[in-house]
């Protein structure tokens, strides 16, 4: 399943490609812990969060995209 729009070499740029609906992994290590970055179905807000290697969230963030405090 393609994630991203372009071809993307920088965490940024993999993560501003992210279609509407998508999600890639960000890093994992040697522990099993694993970040994710997902950008929801409308495409207005981005997730991104850490699961440990029991499948347990850890952290995450909501975060909205072209909004205007």
């Amino acid at each position: 399943m393609r994630t991203t729009t372009k071809k993307a070499t920088t965490t940024d740029q993999r993560i501003e490609g992210l279609e509407p609906g998508a999600m890639i992994e960000i890093s994992r290590n040697d522990q099993g812990v694993q970040v994710y970055a997902e950008r929801s179905g409308d495409g207005k807000r981005l997730r991104i969060f850490r699961i440990k290697a029991d499948g347990e969230h850890v952290l995450g963030y909501d975060i909205v995209i072209n909004e205007e405090w």
